[in-house]
């Protein structure tokens, strides 16, 4: 996260050093989950997990899983 939101400045806001820990773990979860290496789709999880949190009132399990669960869906739609 720390590196999405270095190159998305616009993007920053004000995260603790526990929240950017959490944030990063939460990216490297998903990357594994989702089996990815490309620096782009990187940068869509990255994003997709920081709108997600920015919302709110979520766990940090919930935000992996709906993450995730975006993550495949826009890509079974760019599949086609």
């Amino acid at each position: 996260m720390r590196n999405y939101l270095h190159r998305h400045p616009k993007q920053k806001g004000s995260f603790s050093p526990d929240e950017l820990d959490m944030l990063d773990a939460l990216v490297k979860r998903a990357m594994e989950a989702l089996h990815i290496a490309d620096p782009a789709e990187y940068n869509e999880v990255a994003a997709r997990i920081l709108s997600i949190y920015s919302l709110g009132g979520r766990s940090v399990d919930e935000i992996l899983e709906i993450a995730v669960r975006l993550h495949k869906q826009a890509s079974s739609r760019s599949a086609y």
